[in-house]
């Protein structure tokens, strides 16, 4: 008896270990201190020549920093965008000086209807389920590299 105690006891622990890591399996960080969590695309049809990709940016580091750009193996080019209201029209856009700041201490939101990394030119399909790489460019920090899930495209951040 001690000795299958011996054996499930350790497998216990591993298996309840690698259920807590697992949460936070989707958030990347770097040394300056930002953070990447939750990085998602969502899914397009195959004739879609754009796509998005979502996520929250932390910056716990001791400075403001600054998004610069992005690229990923999925696109001819990633370009930063925004979502604005324009005399009651939603329009989307590169975002004003290329940038998307970070203040210390904040998170900044990249989601549906307001900032988000646009795939312009697909080279991959965004399938629900599929993981595409992304690189994010810093302008003070080094790049952090995510992989990011695509979801349903009725799953509006799910």
């Amino acid at each position: 008896m001690m000795k299958k105690q011996f054996f499930v006891y350790p497998l216990f622990i591993a298996l309840i270990l690698m259920g807590c890591s697992a949460e936070t399996a989707s958030t990347v960080s770097n040394p300056q201190g930002i953070s990447v969590s939750d990085p998602w695309g969502r899914a397009s049809p195959s004739a879609a020549n754009n796509g998005a990709f979502f996520m929250q940016l932390k910056n716990a580091g001791k400075t403001d920093q600054r998004l610069i750009g992005a690229d990923s193996p999925a696109c001819e080019v990633a370009e930063l965008h925004q979502m604005t209201m324009d005399e009651g029209v939603m329009k989307m856009s590169p975002v004003a000086g290329g940038e998307i700041l970070l203040p210390t201490g904040e998170t900044v939101m990249l989601e549906s209807g307001g900032l988000h990394v646009m795939c312009i030119g697909k080279l991959q399909e965004f399938a629900p389920d599929a993981q595409l790489e992304l690189t994010l460019h810093f302008a003070d920090a080094e790049d952090i590299v995510v992989s990011a899930e695509i979801r349903d495209i009725m799953a509006d951040n799910k």
